[in-house]
């Protein structure tokens, strides 16, 4: 991992992590779910230059100034140089004390320049005026025009988002330019639908990717070999999802080693099984792998690798389990699917567990590896192989299945809410 880059805040970890809405959080004073554009752009940008390989990357990305600056802002995005990126997070009124997060963004690709909005959860209206059907809505959105058209393209973008009613005049304004839409790019840049309320940093990731892209299509292009947008955003796909994948881990880790400041255990636990079960499905979805640098940043610190281990190790660890598959299933308004849910996340924990003890425990130092043992011997295999050997406990769940048994367990995404 290299640099010391954890979360700064609580918000700011549940908003990398995609934390759900805690249902004990009343007890933590603390909430996973809203956050400030502000916050979530000074966030973006600051998490970018640190997990940038060479941690000294500049993301042209920031919140859309006011209104009167309108001009100013729809310059920013169409006099562009060539391959040159910029992007603006904003905001529309949902009613109530709510709002809703979004993003705007542009990249110079030779003769034509990409305007692309990024809208991951409350939906548009449609041609009609009507609330889009969340499947329906595309979650990213390409347009790509000329470059002598950009400015005007630029201007009437801005000042639909800057209108009164900007919900309703951004989705005017989409509809009305659908023929400039690139469908392949579209398609191409497509991000899954909104699951939690993370609006501001779900909507501003993307600007990591388009900079990262941007950056390689201004290298190619003074190496005389110039690439296009598309080729660039693929050639930069492996670099941005390990930026992602650290991101996380080092959010998760911010998780466990402010434990101690929960009013809370419940609650605590609560997000931890919930971080490490979207670990487990993501892994399975995406062939990565998060729970290996994660025990890794972890292991430098025996108390913070013993907390990692803890939860699934403790007596009234299925209790644990339970509590909080009863409460994801509040959560989540439960409805016929409500046992396949719960079915689910007991295999996902299943996984989640096998691979932290497998991973994690033999990491710990000896001596505590051999009191714990002392005290469950059904965790011996996980030990460090050198360990003195105890008589196995064959009612033991892990010791009642081979190696091969315990790594077949499927990951099924969990994140899906019960219909």
């Amino acid at each position: 991992m290299g640099v010391n880059a954890m979360s700064r805040s609580h918000k700011e970890m549940a908003h990398v992590l995609g934390l759900d809405k805690n249902p004990y959080w009343a007890s933590t004073l603390i909430s996973n779910t809203s956050w400030s554009v502000e916050s979530a752009v000074e966030s973006t940008q600051t998490r970018y230059q640190k997990f940038h390989p060479q941690h000294s990357g500049h993301l042209n990305f920031e919140e859309l100034p006011i209104a009167q600056f309108s001009s100013t802002s729809a310059k920013k995005l169409w006099k562009l140089e060539a391959g040159g990126y910029a992007g603006y997070a904003t905001w529309w009124y949902s009613g109530g004390l709510s709002g809703h997060a979004y993003t705007l963004h542009a990249v110079r690709d030779r003769d034509k320049t990409h305007f692309i909005y990024v809208n991951r959860g409350e939906e548009n209206y449609d041609a009609e005026g009507k609330i889009t059907q969340k499947e329906n809505q595309e979650t990213v959105l390409v347009f790509t025009v000329p470059n002598d058209q950009a400015e005007s393209f630029a201007t009437e973008m801005i000042s639909a988002v800057n209108s009164f009613m900007s919900r309703s005049a951004i989705s005017e304004f989409l509809h009305k330019h659908s023929k400039e839409k690139n469908s392949t790019l579209t398609l191409n840049l497509a991000k899954s639908t909104q699951k939690v309320a993370n609006c501001t940093l779900a909507n501003s990731n993307m600007s990591w990717h388009l900079q990262l892209a941007s950056d390689l299509m201004k290298k190619s292009i003074a190496e005389g070999k110039p690439i296009s947008f598309a080729n660039a955003y693929l050639r930069t796909q492996n670099i941005y999802r390990e930026m992602r994948l650290q991101d996380r881990v080092e959010a998760c880790k911010y998780l466990i080693q402010d434990r101690k400041n929960y009013l809370s255990e419940r609650a605590y636990l609560f997000n931890f099984l919930n971080v490490l079960t979207k670990f487990v499905v993501k892994d399975y979805k995406n062939q990565t792998d998060h729970f290996q640098p994660l025990i890794a940043v972890l292991a430098a610190n025996p108390e913070n690798l013993l907390s990692l281990i803890e939860p699934f190790i403790r007596e009234d660890s299925e209790a644990v389990i339970e509590e909080f598959i009863k409460a994801s299933l509040e959560n989540s308004e439960p409805g016929d699917s409500a046992n396949e849910f719960a079915d689910t996340l007991r295999t996902n924990i299943t996984e989640v567990k096998r691979v932290v003890l497998e991973n994690a425990f033999k990491l710990l130092p000896k001596d505590q590896q051999q009191k714990l043992v002392s005290k469950d011997n059904s965790l011996q295999p996980f030990a460090s192989p050198d360990l003195k050997t105890r008589e196995p406990n064959k009612h033991a769940f892990f010791t009642s299945r081979t190696p091969q048994e315990q790594s077949s367990v499927p990951k099924v995404d969990n994140t899906k809410k019960p219909s």
